[in-house]
């Protein structure tokens, strides 16, 4: 599998993670406010550590200090 690193806002790690036809994108904010992630694509919220986060298109909303997994593609 491969793993890329993705642009995202200040305070955040965002990284792009493929293997066969799976591909998960890691969100993860350690800010102590809300942000807004673009997605590479739309995708499906696989896991939230503060069950907040939430997608609208092809935005991911995060919480302050909250992490997440998403499905591309799903």
């Amino acid at each position: 599998g491969s793993l890329r690193v993705l642009d995202g806002p200040l305070d955040t790690f965002v990284y792009l993670r493929e293997h066969a036809t799976q591909r998960l994108m890691v969100a993860l904010n350690f800010g102590a406010e809300a942000v807004s992630v673009p997605l590479p694509e739309p995708g499906r919220l696989v896991l939230s550590t503060a069950d907040r986060a939430s997608i609208d298109g092809r935005t991911l909303s995060l919480s302050a200090n909250e992490g997440a997994i998403i499905e591309c593609g799903a």
